[in-house]
């Protein structure tokens, strides 16, 4: 209980740290994007694995920079884990992420941990 109980300090700790950088989300935010926000967007990727350790499927969501395909420069990564009940979407769909992300030059995942506190294991799948 307690590696879980740091994890969730340092993570709110980071978010405490990095939500202050995201601009705020006004009505004038929701209307339709226009051409220069959508070129500024980042590209978006949903896919899965299949995870040896954990033996199953495991499904993520990634944001990349526009030009990360054609760029050998390294881009700072931030790491979104949803809570219990939750799914590698919840950031996106319950924050409009993709309007915060808008410009800026980070890779951002969100991997699906299912209910398992990010702490599951294969041997003691009742952790």
């Amino acid at each position: 209980m307690r590696l879980a109980g740091l994890r969730t300090a340092i993570f709110v700790l980071a978010l405490r740290v990095l939500l202050p950088a995201f601009p705020q989300v006004t009505d004038k935010a929701a209307a339709p994007a226009s051409s220069q926000a959508r070129e500024t967007s980042p590209l978006v990727h949903d896919g899965s694995f299949y995870s040896v350790a954990l033996k199953r499927e495991a499904k993520y969501r990634i944001y990349l920079p526009r030009e990360y395909s054609a760029s050998a420069r390294r881009y700072p990564v931030l790491y979104l884990l949803h809570g219990l009940y939750g799914e590698y979407g919840n950031w996106d769909k319950l924050t409009h992420l993709h309007r915060h992300m808008a410009g800026r030059k980070w890779i951002v995942v969100m991997p699906d941990a299912g209910n398992s506190w990010y702490s599951n294991s294969v041997s003691q799948p009742d952790c």
